[in-house]
């Protein structure tokens, strides 16, 4: 994990642990959708003493998955991600209005469950989550999960 600026996303809660998106600039098309990408990042988390269980790899007791961002939806909100703490730690975050965008265009139950929480949130910008909608072809799916 050197040189090849990694980018990371943390979301989700601890009880659950945390999601990593993860993109490199190196890519010419900037979008990572071959699995053996993250090779590198796991040989060395394993070098580095830390045990992988499932799909996850457990850093200091949080399960952690590492996801190749694998759509130009995913590299924006990577390269829009607002930087907070987290117990003394800096980490990317996608927005809010990414993390709904993602999860309407991802569409499985537990994404509509995350962005039926988000809609009843107080925390989005309406007009960015529109524009994001609109610039990445999710209206349709927009208007079929708002009715």
């Amino acid at each position: 994990m050197n040189g090849n600026d990694i980018h990371h996303l943390a979301s989700g809660n601890t009880s659950q642990g945390f999601d990593n998106l993860v993109g490199s600039r190196n890519n010419p098309a900037g979008v990572c959708k071959e699995v053996h990408w993250l090779a590198p990042i796991y040989n060395h988390l394993r070098a580095a003493g830390f045990k992988e269980e499932k799909e996850c790899v457990v850093i200091h007791g949080i399960p952690v998955q590492f996801i190749p961002a694998f759509n130009p939806l995913t590299m924006e909100a990577l390269d829009n991600a607002v930087v907070m703490d987290y117990d003394g730690v800096k980490v990317p975050v996608f927005t809010a209005e990414h993390l709904v965008a993602i999860a309407l265009q991802t569409g499985r139950g537990k994404d509509r469950a995350r962005f039926q929480s988000f809609m009843e949130s107080d925390v989005l910008d309406t007009s960015k989550l529109a524009d994001i909608v609109n610039r990445h072809g999710l209206v349709e799916k927009w208007k079929l999960w708002t009715q």
